[in-house]
């Protein structure tokens, strides 16, 4: 059996145990590509209350963000923890939604997956995991998260244990990923 069919199977198993999962909850792409910036260190719960107080001053915009003072941003996620970090990362990624894609990121799925996950790893603050969560979840791109539920969920894969690249480039279709990536990753949690 190989790693497809073995995928395959963990999924289906998955799948009849916990049905469908409608996971990374998000009302739009961009505030799911935001929280993947904001939940790096912190729980997710955290990142909620950073997301609604952020909400609360500012539309969930590249722009609008951007319009934000340094202390009204850092203050808006501090739940996130990190928050003078985090502010200079969502500000960087901002600049380069709107220097990069004009601010609309439906254009980003229009970009070959290897040339938009380089784009993303060139950015001050966004590594592997923080990259692909937002190439699957916020941009359907066909991509497997190699997180620290990923290597715990799959212990015997070597290629998961490392984080290589091999988990990352599916030898099966890439809605079995990105659905065996969501179940995982939501019922690890």
């Amino acid at each position: 059996m190989n790693n497809a069919d073995i995928l395959n199977n963990i999924f289906e198993n998955m799948l009849d145990t916990y049905g469908p999962q409608s996971w990374w909850p998000a009302d739009t792409p961009f505030e799911m590509m935001l929280g993947a910036i904001l939940t790096q260190n912190t729980s997710w719960t955290n990142v909620e209350k950073a997301l609604t107080n952020l909400s609360k001053v500012c539309e969930l915009s590249p722009e609008d963000i951007l319009s934000l003072t340094p202390d009204r941003l850092e203050e808006a996620i501090r739940p996130s923890g990190y928050f003078r970090q985090k502010a200079k990362r969502l500000n960087i990624f901002c600049r380069f939604c709107l220097e990069e894609y004009e601010g609309d990121l439906n254009q980003m799925k229009f970009v070959q997956i290897k040339e938009l996950r380089k784009q993303f790893l060139d950015l001050h603050g966004i590594g592997p995991e923080t990259a692909d969560s937002i190439l699957l979840y916020a941009l359907d791109k066909p991509i497997f998260v190699v997180d620290a539920y990923t290597v715990g969920s799959f212990p015997d894969w070597d290629c998961a244990r490392k984080r290589q690249n091999t988990m990352r480039s599916s030898p099966c279709s890439w809605k079995t990923w990105s659905r065996t990536c969501r179940c995982s990753t939501s019922t690890t949690r």
